[in-house]
C-alpha cells in the first residue's frame, strides 16, 4: 500500500516541520496495526514544499510527491482506459492483462512515479 499526506497548501517556499513530519509518523504506525498483512510501501507528502526543516526526523520510508506527478499517472492511466475502449470485451481483457503485468503499474512502480524526492 502507498499511505498519502496531503500537504497541497504548502507553497515550493515552505519546509515540512517537525509536526507534520510526526503527523506522518502516526499515521504509518497506525497503517502497520491496522493492515499488518499488507505491505507498506511508503508515504508521500504530496505538497511543492521541496525542503524539510532541519528539526524533522523523517523515516527512510517518507517522501515528497508533486499533484503533477501524481496527475502523470492519472493521465497515463486514463489514457490506457481509452485505448481499451474501442476493443472488444476479449482484447481489452487481453491487453489488461498485459498492462497490469508491468513494473509501473505495480504498487512499487507507482509508488517510485509519484515520489520526487527521498526526505531523509
Amino acid at each position: 500500500m502507498i499511505a498519502f499526506e496531503l500537504k497541497t497548501d504548502k507553497k515550493m517556499a515552505s519546509l515540512i516541520n517537525k509536526d507534520e513530519i510526526g503527523q506522518g509518523l502516526n499515521h504509518l504506525e497506525w497503517l502497520r496495526k491496522q493492515f499488518a498483512d499488507i505491505e507498506l510501501v511508503g508515504l508521500i507528502y504530496l505538497t511543492e514544499a521541496q525542503e524539510i526543516s532541519d528539526r524533522a526526523s523523517p523515516a527512510a520510508n517518507m517522501y515528497m510527491g508533486s499533484r503533477e506527478a501524481l496527475r502523470k499517472v492519472w493521465d497515463d492511466f486514463l489514457a490506457v482506459v481509452q485505448r481499451l475502449r474501442p476493443k472488444s470485451q476479449l482484447e481489452r481483457f487481453i491487453e489488461a492483462e498485459k498492462i497490469g503485468e508491468m513494473q509501473e503499474w505495480f504498487c512499487e512502480g507507482l509508488f517510485r512515479r509519484i515520489a520526487v524526492k527521498k526526505m531523509s
